[in-house]
């Protein structure tokens, strides 16, 4: 049976860490300074499922230009990961085709997610305008970017998609491979899931298999702070609590 855990997206999540036998994990959220200041919801949004033999996960980040991106993001994280746990072990050993198997399923997505997003109710208490700018948006759907992995601990594999400019980094021992390893223009702002009509832009997926990768960060562009500060050595939980707090 996995655990689960999941981020509440009205409030702040500091630091935890999570020690297994064979491997551990930290994560953490916060919200924006602009939704702590309107008590909103964050458009972040992460869920992760794991035992002592895989791990699973999803980053998604609403696309705060459409309609409520934290629709979005909620609803691709929760049934993104289902899917990267259902598949996910079939994905590493190639009995299914990683790339389209998965195009189809998020573009399918987009049928159960429409629905939701137009019974969604705006809060009655915005002003008229702003509320004919949103009803407009609704028919362009909430949309969010995401990057998702479901990691095999004992084999040393995981299989990772993603679209939108989310940061997903890997090292061996010191040295950062991440460049060589998933390219260098594949994380671009543009590409992002919507609810009207599934992906729009390109889907990248790879599955990696290397028993010397060491460490593996994932986290939205709201940390990208992290780009510079974190380049050999691994953060100090009390030092990443301070970057989250100055961003």
């Amino acid at each position: 049976m996995y655990e689960k855990i999941t981020i509440d997206q009205t409030t702040r999540c500091p630091v935890r860490v999570v020690k297994l036998n064979t491997y551990d994990f930290r994560y953490a959220n916060d919200r924006s300074a602009e939704s702590q200041r309107s008590d909103s919801k964050s458009q972040d949004y992460l869920t992760i499922r794991y035992d002592e033999n895989y791990l699973g996960f999803v980053i998604a980040d609403g696309v705060s230009q459409s309609f409520f991106g934290e629709l979005a993001s909620q609803f691709i994280g929760d049934h993104l990961l289902s899917h990267m746990m259902e598949f996910g072990e079939r994905y590493l050993e190639g009995s299914v085709d990683f790339q389209d198997n998965l195009e189809s399923q998020l573009n399918n997505m987009a049928f159960i997610a429409t629905p939701i997003v137009n019974a969604f109710q705006i809060p009655s208490h915005l002003p008229g305008m702003l509320i004919n700018v949103l009803e407009q948006k609704r028919q362009m759907g909430s949309q969010a970017t995401f990057a998702a992995g479901f990691i095999d601990i004992a084999k040393k594999k995981m299989a990772l998609a993603w679209m939108g400019d989310e940061r997903i980094r890997i090292w061996k021992s010191l040295q950062e491979i991440t460049k060589e390893t998933l390219g260098e223009e594949t994380f671009q702002t543009a590409e992002r899931w919507s609810t009207a009509v599934g992906m729009v832009g390109k889907l990248h997926t790879k599955i990696i298999e290397d028993s010397d990768i060491t460490r593996f960060v994932v986290y939205t562009d709201g940390l990208a702070i992290l780009d510079k500060e974190m380049q050999l050595n691994p953060i100090s939980q009390e030092g990443l609590e301070a970057i989250i707090l100055q961003t």
